[in-house]
């Protein structure tokens, strides 16, 4: 089933859903009509996309549980959300949406949890609004991922996928078929640390997670009705869900929101707890711009060497890259 609703209920009916499958097909908080039953229809892809993008497409059907469709008039203006489960979805390969005729925008996101995002309207004070039908207009609509209160992530949050397509014409009795162009905006990167001693005069002894704290800061605290980075997005602090360490190495994974991008400012931070210092600082996007056109995923395994005198080399998915760290 799929649902027509205010964003105030949103969040809600994520939770309710499950028990709304036998209700009707279009829900408003006021007692007015439904929208003409005019079906816009989505499909992923073709045969033709590469590789990487068959991919993130398996993926997104593998991962995601919800895709929520937000759609916009012809003047930017927020028309309404509807909200379509992944099994519904997978079994017709269609969202349908009924719409008065005319031309829409249409943002969604797949994967969207209450608990780590929110969905909103950029307010006066910069902070997210809930959006108003007929008021909040497209260039306003943002989603932010919900750090605690210093800021920081500390759990492993459910991927996300962004879609949007712009001048969709609903006419009589003529259905609007669309290929949903698929972003995946969430990173996994798992880092790898080999040889790093906390002095040179214990050779032998190498770091722990009770010596060493790695994590990754970048500016992509919220993104825009587009996928850009917002303005306004805030810098997040992404703290490993997992740490494997024995012998020489110490393994760490994290999973954040787009790191591939200049204007997100990732840095990767190994620190030395006991004497609360930073001993390395890696710039991300300048290591991750010289992986080879078309092999820039949104997964990263990134492997760190160390001898004696410092960072020897660095190899992503298998590239060795050329280090850019600041030795602090």
């Amino acid at each position: 089933m799929h649902y027509r609703l205010s964003f105030n209920r949103l969040f809600l009916t994520l939770v309710l859903l499950p028990l709304l499958c036998a209700a009707t097909s279009c829900i408003r908080e006021d007692l007015g009509p439904c929208y003409k039953d005019i079906m816009v229809d989505y499909k992923i892809g073709d045969d033709s996309l590469s590789v990487e993008k068959k991919k993130v497409q398996e993926e997104f059907k593998s991962e995601v549980k919800n895709l929520s469709v937000f759609v916009f008039d012809k003047d930017g203006r927020y028309v309404g959300v509807w909200l379509f489960s992944m099994e519904e979805f997978s079994k017709t390969g269609k969202l349908p949406i009924p719409l008065e005729y005319g031309t829409y925008s249409m943002v969604i996101w797949g994967g969207v949890n209450p608990n780590q995002y929110n969905v909103g309207a950029k307010g006066t004070d910069g902070k997210l609004e809930p959006v108003k039908e007929g008021v909040t207009r497209i260039e306003d609509f943002q989603l932010q991922v919900k750090p605690d209160s210093s800021k920081s992530v500390t759990s492993k949050v459910e991927n996300l996928y962004h879609s949007i397509s712009s001048n969709v014409v609903v006419q009589e009795k003529k259905n609007t078929v669309l290929e949903m162009p698929i972003k995946k905006i969430t990173s996994d990167v798992v880092v790898k640390l080999f040889g790093l001693r906390l002095n040179e005069e214990a050779p032998r002894t190498y770091v722990s997670s009770s010596d060493i704290e790695v994590f990754i800061k970048a500016r992509n605290g919220r993104f825009n009705y587009d996928n850009t980075v917002s303005s306004s997005a805030d810098t997040i602090t992404y703290l490993p869900f997992k740490v494997l360490e024995g012998g020489d190495s110490l393994v760490v994974e994290m999973r954040t929101m787009d790191i591939s991008s200049k204007a997100t400012k990732p840095q990767l931070f190994v620190r030395n707890k006991p004497k609360n210092s930073t001993m390395y600082l890696y710039e991300l996007d300048k290591l991750i711009s010289q992986l080879p056109p078309g092999d820039k995923p949104n997964s990263y395994e990134i492997e760190i060497f160390y001898n004696t005198y410092g960072c020897l080399k660095i190899v992503i998915n298998g590239w060795v890259v050329r280090v850019y760290d600041i030795n602090i």
